[in-house]
């Protein structure tokens, strides 16, 4: 027999120098404070990535959830459980209470855990609306090679003096003029013009503009330094 360096408890089996009841005590799980979750408003599909999943069981949250869940290599997951306990459509807070099996022993966790909801139109959907976008981005003067990598979930058209680009929602616009900025110098302009009035609230199509300089990428100009 051997005997737990924590409790003194005599014991046949040990686990890194501990009981199982007080190994089963220091077992924690992860869980971000706050996760973003991207939702199409018209199928339910959620976003993962750079793609859109249609999930059988028709719960993205708990699903979203349990992708971020990290357990210790010991536990297993037994259960879970997730409910809502304030927030409105765009920010929730849920509390998650996790049952494991750790060491033959059942523990519980509970965890709180933010999260900011966002609606778009996957691309399916954006389609059977008649090509709806939020935002729309035009790429004018010298545009920079491989810009495409620097684009998701955007409808691209050619037009006369360059391409304009259309984004189901205005943060994906963002944050494709954001990397496209990075990767080389523009002029940019915003503006916006009413589309509709929903509900008494007004709502708007952004449109922004990027004029690239005449001068190399800034990708290029950094490996140039680099080298040098």
């Amino acid at each position: 027999m051997r005997f737990c360096v924590e409790c003194g408890k005599e014991t046949e089996e040990l686990f890194d120098g501990l009981c199982a009841e007080c190994a089963s005590k220091h077992i924690e799980v992860k869980l971000p404070e706050t996760i973003t979750l991207e939702i199409c408003r018209d199928c339910g599909a959620r976003k993962k990535g750079n793609l859109w999943v249609q999930e059988e069981d028709k719960d993205p949250l708990k699903n979203a959830i349990l992708e971020n869940l990290t357990l210790e290599k010991s536990a297993r997951l037994k259960e879970i459980d997730v409910k809502n306990i304030k927030g409105d459509p765009y920010l929730q807070l849920f509390e998650v209470s996790v049952i494991l099996n750790a060491f033959g022993i059942e523990i519980k966790r509970e965890k709180k855990i933010e999260v900011k909801v966002k609606h778009a139109l996957c691309p399916s959907c954006g389609k059977k609306h008649g090509g709806y976008y939020e935002a729309k981005l035009q790429l004018r003067g010298k545009i920079p090679d491989g810009w495409e990598d620097y684009i998701t979930e955007a409808y691209a058209e050619d037009v006369k003096g360059g391409i304009d680009l259309y984004f189901p929602s205005l943060s994906e616009e963002k944050e494709a003029v954001k990397k496209l900025i990075a990767l080389k110098s523009a002029e940019k302009k915003e503006s916006k013009k009413l589309h509709t009035v929903k509900d008494g609230k007004s709502i708007y199509k952004y449109t922004t503009l990027l004029r690239f300089d005449e001068g190399s990428d800034n990708s290029r100009k950094q490996k140039r330094r680099k080298r040098g």
